[in-house]
């Protein structure tokens, strides 16, 4: 008959203990990095989610602005004075706000107003812009 010492089997169990908190240790480990690496990734997009939803309201605040105005009032420079608000200033880096203001006789009378909003959204990313257009005509009885 064959009989296995006990020393034998314990020193046996030891080595595989030690094998098994070096493989938990290096599975947490890598767990580690993956839940850093992608907690990273939502944060940056939550950021760009941010940025892009604050340059749609302050083109949304910037369009309502140029329409309250009277149809003479509606021109390039005078659009040009409308600033995002402090909150989206703080918020868009580099922002840059334009507007186009162009005449159109053709086939009725109007104005095509068109704002563009560019930033940066981190030091090292490419500029992003959004846009926003409308046509704004006179109102009855009053000469464009």
């Amino acid at each position: 008959m064959f009989h296995h010492s006990r020393e034998h089997t314990s020193r046996s169990r030891r080595g595989s203990l030690l094998l098994e908190c070096v493989a938990g240790l290096v599975a947490l480990g890598i767990a580690l990095v993956v839940i850093s690496r992608t907690t990273q990734t939502i944060d940056r997009q939550w950021r760009l989610t941010t940025q892009e939803r604050l340059a749609t309201e302050t083109l949304d605040n910037a369009m309502e602005l140029a329409l309250a105005l009277d149809w003479g009032d509606i021109t390039a420079e005078r659009l040009a004075d409308i600033q995002p608000s402090p909150h989206a200033v703080a918020r868009l880096h580099q922002w840059r706000l334009s507007v186009e203001v162009a005449e159109e006789d053709s086939p009725i009378t109007g104005k095509r107003l068109q704002f563009v909003l560019s930033w940066q959204p981190t030091p090292a990313a490419e500029p992003l812009s959004r846009s926003l257009a409308t046509w704004v005509y006179p109102r009855e009885g009053v000469e464009p």
